[in-house]
């Protein structure tokens, strides 16, 4: 991750993720400190104060939450590792979706993927995966579950496997994580 711009103050909080998109909880990770799980929030004169008609962007005292997960490395520098709305959160375990589908995505029959969360009455969420295969591709969830042994741990493999047509974006392209569990339910 780049270095903040000057008039720009960037800090990483290390809060549960569920909490982070509220205000900053917990205690912003100090210069030395490695955090393995952060929040983005920064200040600067270019972020957005308000919401339209009148619904504050920032906290009290100015930050503004980007809603971007990071890992900080020994050298000080950070990785965005994906976004606190869209971590899966299994039996207590945070569950990165582009772990997820970094691995899955490795097989030959794979085009794309995404990783998304479901409900789950014991552990909270699940780990789905919707897939889209290659043009005349086949793949088995037995067969997934074999490509995956020893890529991923355990509570980290896919509880449900659903293969569609296209994965649902938006007009510009982007991933709609949110509808994803719509589609794999119709």
């Amino acid at each position: 991750m780049a270095a903040p711009r000057p008039a720009e103050s960037l800090c990483f909080w290390q809060v549960p993720a569920r909490q982070a998109a509220s205000r900053p909880q917990g205690r912003p990770c100090a210069s030395k400190a490695r955090c393995s799980r952060t929040a983005n929030w920064r200040i600067a004169r270019n972020v957005v104060a308000r919401y339209w008609p009148d619904e504050p962007a920032c906290h009290a005292q100015g930050w503004f939450h980007t809603g971007d997960l990071a890992t900080r490395a020994d050298d000080g520098s950070y990785t965005v590792v994906g976004r606190a709305r869209d971590l899966i959160i299994s039996g207590g375990e945070n569950i990165h979706p582009l772990e997820i589908e970094t691995a899955v995505g490795e097989h030959p029959a794979v085009a794309e993927c995404a990783a998304f969360g479901l409900p789950h009455d014991e552990w909270g969420e699940s780990v789905a995966v919707a897939i889209v295969l290659h043009g005349g591709a086949r793949l088995s969830s037995q067969e997934l579950d074999a490509h995956l042994d020893g890529r991923l741990a355990r509570f980290k493999l896919p509880r449900r496997v659903f293969f569609v047509q296209a994965l649902p974006r938006t007009a510009l392209g982007k991933l709609r994580r949110g509808a994803l569990a719509k589609l794999v339910a119709a």
